[in-house]
C-alpha cells in the first residue's frame, strides 16, 4: 500500500473505475503470457467533449426560470455546427448548463485531449468558442452562464466509452467502469456497476472452498451473466447518445423518427423492458416486487436455502425453557 504496509487476500477486485491500476496491472500480466485480446490493447472511444459548470445566484429577472418550483431540463442541438448545450434551472438561483462538442475521430479526440490539458479560461474558450455566443433556452447566452460561474465550478469531462473483453484473470477480477465504461445517456454506468457487484457476490458466496479452480469457475460464472446485458446496455446506451448529442445528417434522421413516428407506447415498452433485469443478493431475503412489471426469475442460492432449512430445523427440535 501507499504507506508500505501489506495486506493479504485471496481474490483482488480491481472497481478503481476508467483508468484502474487493478486493470493496467492484470492486462500488463496477460500480455506477457500473451493471452490478452487485441482490442482490450486499443484506447477508450472519446466521442465528446463535455464542459459543464454550475453558476453563482443569478438576477430572477434575466433568468425568471430560477423562480420555478420544479426543474427543467432542456437542450439545444445546434445546425451546422458539433455543438449542443443545455441548462437545468436549481435553487438558490443557481444555473446548471453544460456544452457539447461533438468529435468526428479518435485522432481528434487525442488532438482535443493534449491541446486542453490546462483547463484554464483561454483553454476553455479555445475549445468552446464556437458555442459561447448561441442563446440559451434560459435567455442570455453560453457566454453569459460561464462568465457567472466561478472557475472551480466548471469542469472538463471527455465522454469515454469502452466495453473490455478481459475481466478477469487469476485471481483478479474487474468490475463496473474498470471493465467497461458507458456514455452517461442512458443513465447505465452506475446502475451497471452496482449489478456486477452483485451477481459477483452471488458468484463468491456459492464458491465453497478457497482453490484457484473455484476462484476461476466463480470469476467465469460471474462474466458470463454480465458481459451479455452489458453489451446491450452498451449499443443501448451508444444509440440514445446518437439522438441526444448527434449532429451528422444521419443522426438528425434517426433523431427525427424516434421523436415523431415512433410510437411512445413503442418506446415505453422498450425502457420497462431493459429496467426489468433486478439483480438481488442470493444470501438475503428476496425484496418483493411491488411494480406492476414482470421480473426475471433469479437463480436461488443452495447454500442459503440449505442453511435456511438447517436453522430452521435447529429452532424446531429445540424445547422452550
Amino acid at each position: 500500500m501507499s504507506d508500505g504496509t501489506t495486506v493479504h487476500g485471496d481474490i483482488l477486485v480491481g472497481a478503481d473505475g476508467t483508468y484502474s491500476g487493478v486493470r493496467q496491472g492484470l492486462f500488463k500480466h496477460l500480455e506477457r503470457k500473451g493471452t490478452l485480446p487485441a482490442a482490450d490493447k486499443e484506447e477508450l472511444t472519446m466521442g465528446h467533449l463535455c464542459m459543464v459548470g454550475t453558476t453563482d445566484s443569478v438576477d430572477p429577472e434575466k433568468y425568471p426560470c430560477v423562480k420555478e418550483d420544479s426543474a427543467l431540463f432542456q437542450r439545444v442541438i445546434s445546425r451546422g455546427d458539433p455543438f449542443m448545450w443545455h441548462t437545468v434551472n436549481m435553487r438558490d438561483n443557481k444555473i446548471c448548463w453544460g456544452v457539447i462538442l461533438q468529435i468526428e475521430s479518435a485522432a481528434a479526440s487525442r488532438d482535443a485531449m493534449f491541446r486542453n490539458s490546462d483547463w484554464g479560461s483561454e483553454g476553455d474558450e479555445g475549445v468552446m468558442h464556437g458555442a459561447f455566443e448561441k442563446m440559451t433556452p434560459v435567455g442570455g447566452t453560453v457566454r453569459d452562464l460561464f462568465e457567472a460561474t466561478p472557475k472551480e465550478e466548471i469542469s472538463k469531462v471527455f465522454l469515454e466509452e469502452k466495453l473490455f473483453e478481459t475481466w478477469y484473470g487469476g485471481r483478479t477480477v474487474l468490475i463496473g467502469d474498470a471493465c467497461h465504461k458507458f456514455l452517461p445517456s442512458a443513465g447505465q454506468g452506475a446502475l451497471n456497476s452496482m449489478q456486477d457487484a452483485v451477481i459477483l457476490a452471488n458468484c463468491i458466496y456459492e464458491m465453497g472452498e478457497v482453490t484457484p479452480t473455484n476462484i476461476t469457475a466463480a470469476f467465469k460464472e460471474y462474466y458470463d451473466e454480465r458481459y451479455p446485458r452489458v453489451k446491450r446496455m452498451m449499443a443501448k446506451s451508444k444509440f440514445l447518445a446518437l439522438i441526444m448529442y448527434g449532429n451528422t445528417l444521419k443522426e438528425r434522421m434517426i433523431r427525427f423518427i424516434m421523436f415523431n413516428w415512433v410510437p411512445t407506447s413503442v418506446k415505453m415498452k422498450q425502457y420497462f423492458k431493459d429496467n426489468a433485469y433486478r439483480p438481488q443478493l442470493s444470501y438475503l431475503e428476496s425484496v418483493e416486487n411491488h411494480g406492476k412489471g414482470a421480473v426475471p426469475p433469479q437463480k436461488p442460492s443452495r447454500r442459503y436455502a440449505d442453511g435456511k432449512a438447517a436453522a430452521q430445523a435447529t429452532q424446531g427440535d429445540s424445547v422452550p425453557i
